[in-house]
């Protein structure tokens, strides 16, 4: 390489010394020589050129394969200390897990060891209902010798304060059930009305012509002239009543009478053209009534239905109504669809109010 460098130079001092002086430049007769100088400048440099390219291109691949090297050993060593940091990472993770899993047996053993201490608590609280239960039947048997209006309700029928609760989920689940399931569909205002005057005063009163033969006699046998409502003969046919109402409720009122009930109101009203899981949902809403309604009647003092008021307008009153559907307005007209429930005695007649009287708007809207 140093031989053709010393060539290059050479030819650039003869380029030189043969370059005219500053004086000659511009003419026309100097020209000629000075083309040829640079002619044969040019041809020395082309045919230096290639040897000297081909020098440079090497050292240039050289150069690149170094380069290359290096950058490799550089991402084999960052490989390697990635590798080893992998490593530490996990055998760390290996050593927290170990450590999370010896915490969590303890925690499972706390919590096993709880566990079994609210279940001997369960056990125990359960042993110590159950003799609740007992003692709170034993005051009520006894509740029921020493309060005058339990004293002849017998222990297989329900107090006064749970037939209460039993009347009043009969107006807030069978009722409701049947009116917005098979009334609300088919029905306007005026045939939700005539569904309920038809159905519950019918069944009050066979329930009450049931009994009608038992007072009659005794009114024949023993002369007396007032009606049968009080006194100790009642008390003794009450407790009869009540401690076999399931058996007298079945031959008072039988499916046959439930079904007839249930075809004279589908005669008018012909809910839903009466396909048969309409007339079997009334039969068993009228199978409901009749079991309510013969405790009621059977009860002491007796509970009745203010059955006469069903279908009368009204103005809302929140303390004396209370809404079978909706919001209601203060004064808005209403029509009573379920009657009132009261307690009731011969003497003074309608007693305390048990149940409140539910209404529906005139303006009511049917879905």
């Amino acid at each position: 390489m140093s031989s053709h460098i010393l060539m290059y130079r050479n030819l650039q001092g003869a380029s030189s010394h043969m370059m005219p002086p500053s004086s000659q430049v511009g003419r026309r007769d100097a020209s000629p020589s000075y083309m040829t100088i640079n002619g044969s400048a040019s041809t020395a440099m082309g045919s230096m050129a290639p040897s000297s390219l081909q020098i440079i291109e090497s050292y240039k691949h050289s150069s690149t394969l170094a380069s290359l090297n290096s950058h490799l050993h550089d991402e084999n060593s960052q490989a390697q200390a990635q590798s080893l940091n992998l490593s530490q990472v996990q055998g760390m993770s290996l050593i927290e897990l170990q450590k999370e899993v010896i915490e969590s047996r303890e925690k499972l053993k706390v919590i096993t060891q709880k566990f079994a201490t609210i279940k001997r608590e369960r056990d125990t609280l359960k042993q110590e209902n159950k003799g609740l239960q007992e003692e709170v039947l034993t005051l009520q048997s006894s509740i029921r010798q020493m309060v005058p209006c339990f004293s002849n309700t017998s222990s297989a029928f329900p107090m006064q304060n749970e037939l209460s609760q039993i009347v009043s989920e009969f107006y807030k689940c069978d009722c409701q059930d049947v009116f917005f399931d098979l009334l609300c569909p088919e029905l306007n205002l005026e045939g939700v009305v005539y569904f309920f005057q038809h159905t519950l005063p019918v069944v009050v009163d066979i329930i009450d012509r049931h009994f009608q033969p038992v007072e009659q006699t005794l009114r024949k046998v023993s002369l007396l002239q007032s009606p049968l409502a009080d006194g100790p003969i009642v008390n003794v046919l009450r407790k009869t009543y009540q401690s076999n109402w399931k058996a007298i409720h079945a031959q008072c009122l039988p499916q046959s009478v439930n079904e007839d009930i249930m075809q004279k109101v589908q005669k008018v009203l012909s809910i839903s053209d009466g396909a048969p899981h309409v007339n079997k949902g009334i039969v068993t809403f009228i199978k409901k009534l009749g079991e309510v309604s013969f405790q009621m009647l059977v009860s002491d003092p007796l509970i009745v239905f203010d059955s006469k008021r069903i279908g009368e307008k009204v103005q809302f009153n929140q303390y004396k109504y209370d809404s079978l559907d909706g919001f209601i307005k203060s004064n808005d007209e209403c029509l009573i669809v379920l009657p009132s429930v009261h307690k009731f005695s011969q003497g003074a007649g309608l007693g305390e109010v048990v149940i409140k009287p539910q209404v529906l708007p005139l303006n009511y809207e049917f879905p």
